[in-house]
């Protein structure tokens, strides 16, 4: 499990948390890839990683970073 400190209420940290997860995946990935056949593969882009972002407030629609980050 990995935080990440969000400075303000605009959501600023979204798009770098799913940056971050991404980047999780493909070492993941690419660390399955060296190991085994890529026919034999148990590990897909997206199956071991969770990018959870929870909004502190009840505003949500209409957000700026969040809409974009959700798009």
């Amino acid at each position: 499990m990995s935080l990440l400190h969000n400075p303000s209420h605009l959501e600023a940290i979204n798009p770098v948390a799913m940056g971050k997860a991404r980047g999780k995946q493909m070492n993941m990935y690419e660390d399955m890839i060296k190991k085994i056949e890529p026919n034999k593969m148990d590990c897909y882009i997206g199956d071991r990683v969770l990018c959870l972002q929870i909004h502190g407030d009840a505003a949500f629609t209409g957000q700026g970073v969040v809409t974009e980050s959700l798009g």
